[in-house]
């Protein structure tokens, strides 16, 4: 937004990027930043080299969560199978 623009010292800059979502607070993926008064450049591809470790650590934590979840409702359908309820 305008503020958080206005945030980087005597820059006007160009940001590239887009609102994360199903977040708890408000985050934004940035893309790229270019500032010309500053001389500042931020390319796709320096911002792009953290996706895949952020997209690994994503993926293990979501293992965590869905494998046990997953296992109780096996051990749920099995003890039902048997016929305890």
């Amino acid at each position: 937004d305008d503020a958080q623009r206005e945030s980087l010292p005597g820059c006007r800059a160009t940001v590239q990027g887009a609102g994360l979502k199903l977040t708890l607070t408000e985050r934004f993926r940035i893309w790229a930043l270019d500032c010309t008064e500053k001389n500042i450049s931020i390319s796709f591809s320096t911002t792009s080299k953290n996706f895949p470790r952020d997209l690994a650590t994503s993926l293990v934590t979501g293992l965590f969560i869905l494998i046990p979840y997953y296992l109780f409702y096996v051990f749920i359908f099995l003890r039902e199978k048997r016929g305890h309820l």
